[in-house]
């Protein structure tokens, strides 16, 4: 069976030598064709996409005919295959896939709904091999479905008539923090503090982490805001912040920062610093 033929055989019966077959093509009640063959095989193309069909076959011997023997058949539509999900973000995702070759000369679209536990369904219709799906929820689990839906041959409107399913799943990414701010810098301490993951309502830490002089550590953290101490002295150090959801991080944010002598230190410690001087 292809897109708009279909191949159909049957055997010859037993002791029967020579004869003939009458083929008969019906669709919706109408003889759509009828065809007298030697064989036992035979092709009927230039069919219609999504039609039902039923096949009749009677033996001629001696211009008598059997009874016929019927078979019907559909002619159904391609499903989408080779789904693919590219870039996902946080409220994102790009979707492509393909369709059995020969359809590019059959007017159609695709149809695609999606969503996800905590979602009621959104559709949308393409005729692209392609989509963008927006405004999803970060973090978040989505159903898709695709599918192929013929448009009428002869412009009179659309039919309903539509392929199978291809459903897939994907998770949306995790948000990243808000920018960093710092809050407080000291010769040897930094307080920063950062804004919350854009639409992020599951539960999630922050994975705090900074490098610098000889160090490399990291630190999880409930909150938005993080300091630590035990810095050098005018060195540069750079803290780094990533969202961490059920195990899945989401991108990070960074800054980098210098220690320094600030007016609060030496106010405190001057008088010591000038001693040792």
């Amino acid at each position: 069976m292809g897109l708009t033929s279909v191949s159909v055989s049957w055997r010859k019966p037993p002791g029967v030598d020579q004869a003939s077959y009458l083929l008969t093509l019906n669709s919706d009640g109408d003889c759509m064709q009828t065809i007298s063959v030697k064989s036992t095989q035979h092709q009927f193309t230039e069919l219609d996409i999504g039609r039902e069909y039923s096949v009749s076959v009677s033996m001629v011997l001696q211009e008598n005919y059997s009874k016929p023997i019927c078979n019907t058949i559909y002619i159904r539509i391609p499903v989408p295959e080779n789904v693919i999900v590219g870039s996902v973000t946080a409220t994102s995702a790009d979707l492509s896939w393909s369709l059995q070759q020969g359809m590019q000369k059959i007017p159609h679209r695709f149809l695609i709904s999606y969503c996800s536990e905590e979602t009621e369904p959104q559709t949308m219709s393409t005729e692209s091999y392609s989509a963008t799906l927006t405004g999803l929820q970060p973090d978040t689990q989505y159903r898709i479905n695709i599918c192929c839906e013929l448009k009428d041959l002869d412009g009179q409107g659309e039919k309903d008539r539509k392929s199978k399913d291809t459903t897939i799943t994907f998770q949306t990414a995790v948000p990243p923090p808000g920018p960093i701010e710092f809050t407080s810098v000291m010769p040897d301490s930094v307080c920063l503090r950062w804004g919350p993951p854009e639409g992020l309502t599951r539960p999630h830490t922050f994975r705090v982490s900074w490098a610098g002089k000889g160090i490399q550590e990291q630190q999880d953290m409930p909150c938005l805001q993080f300091e630590t101490d035990g810095l050098a002295v005018g060195e540069e150090y750079t803290f780094t912040v990533t969202t961490v959801s059920e195990d899945r991080e989401g991108p990070s944010v960074s800054k980098t920062v210098l220690t320094g002598l600030t007016s609060e230190f030496l106010q405190k410690f001057g008088n010591e610093i000038q001693y040792k001087l």
